[in-house]
């Protein structure tokens, strides 16, 4: 029996060290598949470190993985900014599965974020979610994309898949009440927004949507619900218009022409704020008391045609038949301007790459005097090819996509 104590102790140490051998064999066998390789080589990018990233890439061209190690070099050459030799790379690759889906992915979101090129990005990321349409990043992108170009129509439905794939996060919902807000649709603007609240935001975007959210649920007459939604010091203009028309709303007008008289004397020029004011007093039957406001709102935005609305009113009231009748006319000139818009909106909302419409646009709102709106259309017009999408990238415009998604 003592002589079996050695004997067997030697045995279990020996099947332990094979144990741990084996171990010690897949460990080294998994860190060696080209896919470990490649995760190591993209998180020695991740932290800056290029140099590891190229001596695994070499590494994984030694054993064959030849694809890989272009996927690798590709994400490099981007972070090195040698957008040229970051689409050779690209170009190099023979895979047809999820290494082609991946570098798409990666082309995509460099194009779009880093080099502005969106014509170029769409139809990576387009190729991504066709062939995986639960990539999230690619719906992101592709939303980001639209939603840039005021693309409202293919925004939307990425938006939709972007929601569906991360529950918890809110932002999705928050892009597609700002998209249905522009378009003046409050109710689907409402559930999107409240949906947004429901799930998770930063801190400063939660009172962005809740003021977003009330500015729809007044255009809708649903004053309580906005007030709640509303902070009692109101510190901005369009804050405290707000909250002045839903106290107006719920039939508490002394308070709300002290909300408004609170406002107007730290921004005596805030348009919106004149014309509530004004509106309160000719619906109770002060006209003499509204016309001051009104033309001073209207000196400060000329294109204000519910304040020429009021104003051709206000005139009216006091007998002043003529002004009333030039206001009147001065308010269709700008309706018919915002009637326009509207409807190349819509157009441009189905049109990603119309350069044209969205140059209509930009002209119609330098008419209406919204110049930061006329560049953001400007902007979205040079994002548009010239004829046919342009199959050039790299720099010179030398290098080929041979393998275009």
């Amino acid at each position: 029996m003592h002589r079996l104590r050695p004997l067997l102790g030697r045995s279990i140490a020996v099947v332990t060290l094979l144990g741990l051998l084996g171990l010690g064999g897949a460990f080294w066998y998994r860190s060696l598949r080209p896919e470990n390789l490649l995760r190591q080589g993209q998180q020695a990018l991740a932290r800056g470190d290029l140099d590891q990233a190229e001596r695994l890439a070499r590494r994984l061209e030694a054993a064959g993985h030849s694809d890989h190690a272009h996927l690798l070099r590709c994400e490099l050459f981007f972070h090195l900014r040698d957008y040229t030799q970051a689409v050779n790379e690209f170009n190099h690759m023979r895979d047809q599965g999820e290494l082609l889906v991946e570098a798409s992915a990666l082309c995509g979101r460099w194009f779009l974020l880093e080099l502005h090129r969106p014509i170029e990005a769409e139809r990576f990321l387009l190729f991504v979610v066709s062939k995986r349409p639960d990539h999230v990043d690619a719906h992101r992108g592709l939303a980001t994309l639209y939603y840039d170009q005021r693309a409202w129509v293919p925004a939307v439905l990425h938006l939709i898949q972007w929601a569906d794939l991360e529950p918890r996060d809110g932002r999705a919902h928050r892009f597609m009440g700002l998209i249905y807000k522009d378009l003046d649709q409050p109710t689907p603007a409402i559930a999107a927004y409240e949906e947004a609240l429901r799930r998770e935001l930063a801190p400063p975007v939660v009172e962005e949507v809740k003021e977003e959210l009330a500015e729809c649920l007044v255009a809708q007459s649903q004053y309580e619900r906005a007030l709640a939604l509303l902070p009692d010091a109101a510190e901005t203009a369009k804050l405290a218009s707000l909250r002045a028309e839903c106290l107006w709303g719920l039939g508490r007008g002394s308070e709300a022409e002290a909300v408004l008289d609170r406002a107007l004397a730290g921004q005596p020029r805030a348009p919106e704020l004149l014309r509530l004011r004004a509106k309160i007093a000719l619906h109770t039957n002060r006209p003499e008391a509204a016309i001051p406001l009104l033309e001073r709102a209207l000196e400060i935005d000329r294109q204000d045609y519910a304040g020429r609305h009021l104003l051709a009113q206000a005139y009216q009231a006091v007998g002043r038949s003529a002004d009333a009748a030039e206001q009147r006319r001065l308010g269709e000139q700008t309706k018919e301007a915002l009637l326009q818009m509207t409807e190349l909106v819509k157009q441009a909302s189905e049109k990603p790459w119309e350069a044209s419409v969205r140059q209509r646009l930009a002209q119609t709102c330098q008419k209406l005097d919204k110049p930061d709106l006329a560049a953001m259309w400007l902007k979205a017009a040079a994002s548009c090819p010239a004829g046919q999408p342009d199959k050039e990238l790299g720099s010179g415009g030398q290098t080929q996509i041979g393998q275009v998604p």
